[in-house]
């Protein structure tokens, strides 16, 4: 197993344990926040390679703060503080270190977008048909 497999293995409960407690357990919620974050990242991660690419600072600060929000509703806190140190430093205090935090904040976002793909694959149904048969 690579490092970056075993960082999202290990990742993984945590990114989902903290959105499923932050919902009281709702996986039906759960889902459609995962669902609405993966609909989006394709397009988000291609207009942020676009803007680090064209050196395009003041976009780059507008589409890390798009990621920095959608990170919040799937409580993908590992992102956040990455994402927040962007966000200020953008586009004033662009250097080589501003550069290395991109790369982490695409690392840590590829982790979370793998976590939340894989929880996205469990089966619902039999999760919500024994909490519904559980309540009155």
């Amino acid at each position: 197993m690579s490092m970056l497999s075993s960082a999202v293995v290990h990742r993984q409960p945590y990114v989902i344990d903290h959105l499923l407690r932050s919902l009281s357990g709702n996986r039906v919620a759960a889902k459609k926040l995962v669902r609405i974050f993966l609909d989006m990242y394709p397009e988000k991660i291609a207009l942020f390679d676009t803007a680090l690419q064209a050196a395009d600072w003041v976009t780059l600060r507008r589409v890390v703060h798009d990621l920095r929000g959608t990170c919040a509703i799937v409580s993908a806190s590992s992102c956040l503080v990455s994402a927040a140190k962007l966000e200020s430093a953008l586009p004033e205090h662009v250097s080589p270190e501003l550069l290395q935090e991109c790369a982490s904040f695409k690392t840590a976002l590829a982790e979370v977008v793998a976590a939340l793909q894989l929880f996205w694959a469990e089966p619902t149904e039999s999760v919500q048909s024994a909490a519904d048969e559980a309540s009155p």
